[in-house]
């Protein structure tokens, strides 16, 4: 494994033992993947039929690439299983948001890419503008560098999807790792997602539920190995959210269909929402466990917006009136005021 030296694991490839290749079946897998080692990273994806044909070197390569050891020599596991590398990485920041603080102290924003990182399942509760959608597109990046894989993250409106391709765009200046598919793309906006889905570019994909029943987005995302899947806005799925959007009970029912035709585990869930009370987080992480056999480690961020300031004034005329406004020089940002209208 020299010719692939600092570009896997230095424990399992020492693992690798020349008795367990010595099946041809065995043999075939090992040089499927000896192959890809030698252009993984970046948009270089393993076909789907090798996949399906040869199913020892999806294992065979997450072995090798995407399985973090202990040792502190192991020149791959320290780099590409840091939260911190890949933060400076992708988004050029040296350091994760200290506040939200986690239990230990650290930032809790770290802990939950951490999590990401090792494939653990996840419910984030952090406040609107706490970096909610930074916490599961660095884990992202680096599974795709890693082994190719294909994140998917289900939203519920296409104004959001579009806001969060674009700010990945502009933060991290990667053009084609991030892309989204909903109803108002034109057909050819729509088949050229799907090529850069199916040939690898594209790291992110942003769909909304109602999406997953489609045909040929589903036929799109079966061509890729899937690396996690990410509810962003996760209380759409407690019971408010799918009484009004039932394909949100569809979800995870799509994740373990797909995972079975794919022959792996469902992969890893991550669910991130800015407010959710006690029974609804119950409710989320009720609904990953009996589906889909995981258990979501909570990260609560509490409800705190330090960024917004409320007040409440009443009106003895019952009606609209005009008041000035509660502060002598305006704050920045915006500031909007509302009133009762009956």
């Amino acid at each position: 494994m020299r010719c692939v030296a600092g570009r896997v694991c230095t424990t399992a490839s020492a693992r690798l033992a020349a008795a367990g290749l010595e099946p041809p079946a065995a043999r075939l897998a090992f040089a499927h993947a000896l192959a890809w080692l030698g252009v993984a990273g970046g948009a270089s994806v393993l076909p789907a039929w090798v996949r399906h044909q040869h199913p020892a070197v999806g294992p065979l390569l997450r072995d090798l690439r995407d399985t973090p050891c202990d040792d502190p020599a192991c020149a791959w596991c320290r780099t590409a299983f840091s939260a911190t590398h890949w933060l400076r990485e992708s988004f050029g920041f040296d350091a994760f948001r200290p506040r939200p603080a986690a239990p230990d102290g650290g930032s809790l924003q770290q802990r939950i890419v951490e999590a990401g990182l090792a494939g653990r399942p996840a419910l984030a509760v952090l406040p609107t503008g706490g970096g909610k959608s930074l916490c599961f597109q660095v884990p992202a990046l680096a599974r795709h560098q890693r082994t190719g894989a294909l994140t998917v993250v289900v939203l519920p409106l296409q104004a959001l999807m579009k806001d969060q391709v674009d700010n990945f765009r502009s933060k991290t200046g990667r053009l084609a790792a991030a892309a989204a598919l909903y109803g108002a793309l034109t057909l050819p906006e729509r088949g050229a997602v799907m090529d850069r889905v199916r040939q690898g570019d594209v790291a992110l994909l942003y769909v909304s539920p109602e999406q997953l029943r489609n045909p040929s987005v589903v036929r799109t995302i079966e061509q890729r190995e899937i690396g996690a899947w990410v509810f962003d806005e996760a209380h759409c799925l407690s019971k408010w959210g799918h009484d009004f959007r039932p394909d949100y009970l569809y979800t995870a029912r799509f994740i373990a269909e797909l995972a079975e035709r794919q022959c792996t585990p469902p992969p890893p869930v991550t669910c991130l929402t800015a407010t959710a009370k006690h029974e609804v987080v119950e409710e989320i992480r009720s609904h990953i466990r009996d589906r889909l056999g995981q258990e979501l480690d909570l990260y609560a961020g509490g409800a705190e917006r330090s960024n917004l300031t409320f007040a409440v004034e009443s009106s003895m005329s019952g009606r609209a009136e005009r008041r000035p406004a509660p502060w002598s020089t305006p704050p920045p940002g915006a500031a909007p005021r509302s009133c009762g209208t009956r």
